[in-house]
């Protein structure tokens, strides 16, 4: 069990850049070393949604994409996202449907365009390309 203590620190952020595929740069205010850094690492830092970056068209945060509907391409009913794996190559949607017993996940790569036909986070629904 870890021992150390859990504790809130506000601080204030600089900048927020987005780096690469979700991760992000944070410069923090009065950070200005390695070793004033190195003290945060492994830290978890929550921002309020407003301060997110804009993203690009046909790109998503993973908290949008939770609770989405999932549709087949003959707008069939497949499940609801309940969360999402990094795979290095892509994103993939852990769908579990709601109207089944059954324990099984249904996995879809996201990938706009070869599995993903379309994304509405408005109205919380995802159609895929394929039919199952």
């Amino acid at each position: 069990m870890d021992n150390k203590k859990k504790f809130f620190n506000f601080i204030k952020i600089k900048k927020l850049t987005n780096s690469k595929k979700n991760f992000f740069l944070v410069k923090i205010i009065n950070i200005d070393d390695r070793c004033s850094a190195s003290k945060l690492m492994n830290s978890r830092i929550m921002i309020k949604e407003k301060m997110l970056p804009k993203l690009k068209d046909n790109q998503y945060y993973w908290k949008d994409l939770i609770n989405c509907k999932v549709f087949d391409g003959l707008g069939r009913y497949i499940g609801i996202v309940k969360y999402l794996i990094e795979t290095g190559s892509n994103d993939v949607l852990v769908l579990k449907h709601e109207f089944s017993n059954k324990k099984k996940e249904i996995l879809i790569p996201f990938l706009i365009g070869k599995t993903i036909k379309t994304v509405n986070i408005l109205s919380k629904k995802i159609i895929i390309t394929h039919n199952l």
